[in-house]
């Protein structure tokens, strides 16, 4: 039997492979495991390509821009991160606009990492495998993440790290699911639930955890309100979509632009 252990946010999931079952567990913060079916891992055990298609089209190119919209009113801009890369897909599109900056992609899961070496490397990015809470070496002046703080197990010590590694002045662009969006929380509180290292993105308690570490919120806004299978690339449909996003409740995503003081 063939044993492999892989790192997904922030966990360690081991895969047991036998000829006609796989046997998954996680461990959680508290050392504790869970067994899991392959159906309530489906989100670990897609593979890099498969989850890079389904946030494609307009859904990923309205991340891109909405990162570097804030890119430009953040300058001075010579070295810039994602927190939690993944594919690296976001990443290498914001570096292809940005030729002059240098990015870095850091992320936990080296299969992931692979992947964006492999896809995603043009010549002003760069892939580290590592935790938030252990970039060292450099300093950055813009930082972005997409649904990468409601995984984290310690909020504090890591936004703590953070703001050491960012320039004052500089900008942290977060893209985190809408708890009052009742899709997007359905989908969150049954992952919880089930064990999947996912939890709610509060924005009360995280603007206050902000404030406490360094940051200040210098802009918060909704974005997707159609889901990731609507290719939104009609003009019309496209600006339907941005005045439903002035509604809370409509867009899947939350975005906080911090800036650190």
């Amino acid at each position: 039997m063939n044993t492999t252990q892989r790192h997904h946010e922030h966990r360690l999931v081991a895969f047991d492979h036998a000829p006609s079952t796989v046997k998954l567990w996680s461990r959680n913060p508290a050392g504790e495991t869970n067994d899991m079916t392959a159906r309530q891992l489906n989100h670990v055990l897609t593979p890099p390509a498969e989850y890079e298609a389904r946030r494609s089209g307009s859904f990923h190119r309205r991340r891109v821009d909405t990162i570097l919209a804030a890119m430009t009113v953040s300058e001075p801009i010579c070295i810039a991160g994602e927190l939690g890369c993944g594919t690296g897909a976001v990443l290498a599109d914001v570096a292809h606009s940005r030729a002059n900056v240098s990015f870095v992609g850091v992320d936990v899961d080296e299969p992931l990492l692979r992947y964006a070496r492999e896809h995603h490397a043009p010549p002003n990015v760069t892939y580290e495998l590592s935790d938030a809470t252990e970039i060292a070496g450099r300093e950055f002046d813009f930082l972005f993440s997409i649904d990468f703080v409601h995984h984290l197990h310690d909020h504090l010590a890591t936004l703590r790290a953070i703001r050491q590694r960012l320039r004052s002045g500089g900008a942290w662009v977060l893209i985190e699911p809408n708890v009052w969006h009742p899709v997007m929380a359905w989908k969150q509180e049954r992952m919880k639930r089930q064990g999947l290292g996912e939890d709610h993105f509060y924005p009360r308690r995280m603007q206050r955890l902000f404030s406490s570490t360094g940051f200040e919120v210098g802009m918060k806004r909704y974005l997707h309100a159609l889901p990731a299978s609507v290719n939104a690339t009609a003009p019309r449909l496209a600006k339907l979509e941005q005045m439903a996003e002035r509604l809370p409740p409509l867009g899947a995503s939350v975005i906080y632009v911090l800036r650190a003081v």
